[in-house]
């Protein structure tokens, strides 16, 4: 008979997904590509979440190279829908020259700021989405990616 192995040491190799979150990005595209914007209103861009998962919003950025322009404030920021409540998980941000542009500025974050905890945790039947409020007429279309980085819990 064979002696058995030895009980320690040993390689303990967990699979992805069964002991820690899996992280994914999501992105939804702005402008050229994308939904198109229109002037002096509030564009709504959706995102595409896991269907059936609990997963938490940990990151928010904006990517691209044409910024929004026009005759007035174009801004964006991330919304949870939990049902017909609406959750604010960023602040208004602008997604003009100003802020972003292919020079230097082509990724920005955006902070995740909650009101409450957990807020920022979506479970099945919540959506994500960009909200994007051109005060003005949006003259130039940005080519943008609003991207979302989710930790999956269950």
């Amino acid at each position: 008979m064979a002696p058995l192995p030895a009980q320690w040491p040993r390689n303990f190799r967990p699979n992805p997904g069964n002991f820690a979150a899996q992280f994914q990005t999501l992105s939804a595209a702005i402008g050229t590509g994308g939904t198109a914007l229109t002037g002096t209103a509030t564009t709504t861009i959706f995102v595409p979440v896991p269907r059936a998962r609990t997963f938490a919003v940990i990151n928010a950025s904006m990517q691209g190279l044409t910024a929004a322009g026009g005759d007035g404030a174009i801004t964006a920021q991330l919304i949870r829908l939990d049902g017909s409540t609406a959750v604010t998980l960023t602040a208004a941000t602008s997604i003009t020259a100003g802020i972003i542009s292919s020079a230097s500025k082509n990724n920005v974050e955006w902070t995740i700021t909650p009101a409450s905890n957990g807020a920022n945790v979506c479970v099945a039947g919540d959506t994500l989405h960009w909200a994007v409020v051109a005060a003005g007429t949006a003259a130039t279309a940005p080519n943008l990616k609003g991207c979302v980085e989710i930790a999956v819990i269950s």
